[in-house]
């Protein structure tokens, strides 16, 4: 259930290109779910919670992974214009545990008000903070599953 994270490029200047949302759903709201970018989780989070990175252009795959598989959506960078997706776990009918939308910048504003920066290469802990895969952290936060 944690697994280790790659970091991406960030820009502390506004730059980051990418932004991936965690909305506020109750279904699986104690367990973190992995953004993740080529394949590689980039980081875990709760709801309410997102990464922001810089992605170089050309082709890529942005997903999501939980215990069962997630989806994926192709996209193709293309320099600074800005990409907002959003995280979405499912309930247990689902084949997948989690989607991933891409959602306008106006809609990605409005729930990034509300929502804590983790950073890649991190996952988030009980507290909302950017913890190291090697700090142990705890498995489920109930904090989260608030409905």
């Amino acid at each position: 259930m944690i697994r280790p994270v790659k970091a991406m490029p960030e820009s502390d200047t506004g730059a980051n290109n990418i932004k991936i949302l965690r909305d506020n759903n109750y279904v699986g709201g104690s367990e973190r779910i992995w953004p993740a970018v080529d394949g590689q989780a980039v980081s875990g989070l709760f709801p309410e919670e997102h990464v922001s990175f810089v992605l170089s252009p050309g082709k890529h795959s942005i997903g999501v992974g939980c215990g069962r598989s997630g989806g994926q959506l192709a996209i193709d960078v293309h320099g600074e214009k800005k990409r907002y997706f959003v995280l979405s776990p499912h309930d247990f009918s689902s084949s997948q545990c989690a989607g991933i939308v891409e959602t306008s910048e106006a809609e990605a504003l409005k729930q990034v008000r509300g929502s804590t920066l983790i950073k890649t290469g991190c996952i988030s802990d009980c507290k909302r903070k950017s913890v190291l895969y090697d700090s142990n952290p705890d498995y489920f936060c109930y904090f989260s599953a608030r409905p």
